[in-house]
């Protein structure tokens, strides 16, 4: 892949915790697959403020250590997010959706959505909950249609291969499929 292919993609903190260093355990082996892919390829990681302390709170010592490294190649951008789309995009969620419970965790995990809206459109997370939230109230959601959600333990091989071969828009991964 040429390094021009590189995307941003913004890895959810549950990736992250995931990836332990000793786990045999089918989900933390791909999540630290697709974290070492990630890596190797060249394409980028994207946190916010907020997600950077999610995944302090939460990362294992595979992941520290990943993170480290991809801060040293320079592939590690923090950005602010713009408080006014911020406050738009919960707005939304708050007017469409009737479950407290569901809204909550929705306008949590927001911070995701906006993040890979200013970089490229790519999400990797293992909460498939949340994907499905969104993708309930997506036509509401209009600036977030494209953004692909990844989710590593799901097709870890395609997925890997997507990266390979540069991350391009594939519509059977976007919210809005």
């Amino acid at each position: 892949m040429h390094k021009e292919d590189s995307k941003y993609l913004v890895i959810d903190a549950s990736v992250f915790k995931a990836a332990g260093e000793t786990s045999k355990n089918n989900d933390s082996k791909n999540c630290r697959d697709i974290l070492t892919q990630v890596m190797k390829i060249c394409h980028k990681v994207v946190v916010t403020d907020e997600l950077s302390e999610e995944i302090n709170n939460h990362s294992s010592r595979f992941s520290r250590k990943w993170r480290t490294a991809m801060t040293g190649k320079k592939k590690h951008k923090i950005i602010k997010l713009d408080s006014s789309n911020q406050k738009n995009l919960n707005s939304l969620i708050e007017s469409s959706v009737k479950s407290e419970k569901q809204r909550m965790a929705m306008i949590k995990d927001a911070h995701l959505l906006n993040a890979a809206s200013s970089e490229d459109k790519i999400i990797v997370s293992l909460d498939e909950e949340a994907k499905s939230n969104f993708q309930s109230i997506i036509n509401r959601l209009k600036d977030y249609k494209e953004i692909m959600w990844v989710n590593p333990t799901i097709n870890i091989e395609p997925t890997i291969e997507w990266l390979r071969k540069g991350a391009k828009p594939d519509k059977r991964l976007m919210l809005k499929s």
